[in-house]
């Protein structure tokens, strides 16, 4: 899914969400993520426990680079570039089903 500029997006378990995630393991909001200039800026919105980056703990904030995973419960979200000569305004985010596909 492709982000929009500027604008914050939720992802989490429960219908006030954007991007709704099935897995008991996410909280109904569980993060934001806003596409930026310099990268994607994620927001914990429900704490940071359980949310790995790149395997490491994340802590309440984080900016994000093409090439970084996000990882919840079994839910891993990959940061990329819609393509590689855009900026990362267009980024584009690709859930671990879609990776195993390509």
């Amino acid at each position: 899914m492709a982000l929009p500029a500027g604008r914050a997006v939720v992802f989490g378990s429960g219908a006030a969400s954007q991007v709704r995630v099935s897995d008991a393991r996410w909280a109904p909001r569980q993060l934001s993520l806003t596409a930026q200039a310099d990268g994607v800026a994620l927001e914990a919105l429900a704490g940071d426990e359980g949310v790995r980056l790149d395997e490491v703990p994340l802590g309440a904030a984080a900016l994000l680079q093409p090439g970084d995973e996000l990882r919840l419960g079994e839910v891993r979200l990959l940061v990329a570039l819609a393509r590689p000569t855009e900026d990362v305004s267009r980024v584009r985010l690709a859930g671990a089903e879609e990776l195993l596909v390509r």
